[in-house]
């Protein structure tokens, strides 16, 4: 019983906290806005690695962001990305026909 309303007060005060809107830590012209994260009308992609993500996004004209934390996968996917965004694939799409 008493895991049971342990848990129930764990999740009735999860709901209840917010973060702060803004903490002061860094500079308001280094502050990001992330109330609404995310590439509009797009695909964003947290891991980068190797680019085939963004590559894709680029050669079907669609915007995507992608980020990379690996200098190593950074510099494969700056070389990569280019090359496959030019190849040139049919792609089928689902009434039969291809683009």
């Amino acid at each position: 019983m008493i895991r049971l309303l342990l848990s129930l007060a764990i999740l009735l005060w999860a709901t209840a906290a917010s973060g702060q809107l803004w903490s002061g830590i860094l500079a308001a012209t280094r502050a990001t806005d992330w109330t609404s994260p995310g590439v509009t009308g797009g695909i964003p992609t947290n891991r980068t690695k190797s680019g085939s993500t963004i590559a894709a996004c680029a050669a079907l004209g669609i915007r995507s962001i992608g980020l990379e934390i690996d200098q190593e996968y950074f510099q494969m996917a700056r070389v990569a990305i280019p090359k496959l965004a030019g190849l040139k694939v049919p792609i089928q799409v689902p009434n039969g026909s291809s683009r």
